[in-house]
């Protein structure tokens, strides 16, 4: 999956919404235009703080929110909601980890690349392993 950065310009462009992270405090966005063989199906901002990347990836109406912290291996907050601008506010306030009232780990990213079960049955064309 191809993965290019673009200006906030060009990101506003293909999807108005992006505009609200402009206009959220604490800017700092970076835009990204993901694609595959069948061209652009997503556009993704992040930007970087000290202790954690936060996320927003459009593709299509669904709009999803994350927060990485790689100190404790995981996402520590993820959300769908039906706006750009939701997200960014949310995002904006949540405390930085190691704050208080900072989330903790929900997904841990060593378990998104481990060997799951889900993972066996695929390979066995559905049977159990």
């Amino acid at each position: 999956m191809p993965n290019s950065v673009i200006t906030e310009a060009d990101a506003v462009t293909r999807v108005p919404q992006l505009r609200a992270l402009s206009a959220a405090r604490d800017h700092g966005w970076r835009f990204h235009l993901l694609a595959d063989d069948g061209g652009a199906f997503a556009v993704a901002a992040s930007r970087e703080r000290a202790r954690h990347t936060d996320l927003v990836f459009v593709f299509g109406p669904a709009v999803v929110g994350l927060r990485v912290a790689p100190e404790v291996d995981g996402v520590v907050w993820i959300a769908h909601r039906a706006a750009v601008a939701d997200l960014a506010r949310e995002l904006a306030e949540i405390p930085a980890p190691g704050e208080p009232g900072a989330p903790r780990v929900v997904i841990p990213v060593s378990a998104l690349l481990a060997d799951t079960p889900y993972d066996r049955v695929l390979e066995t064309g559905g049977e159990a392993a």
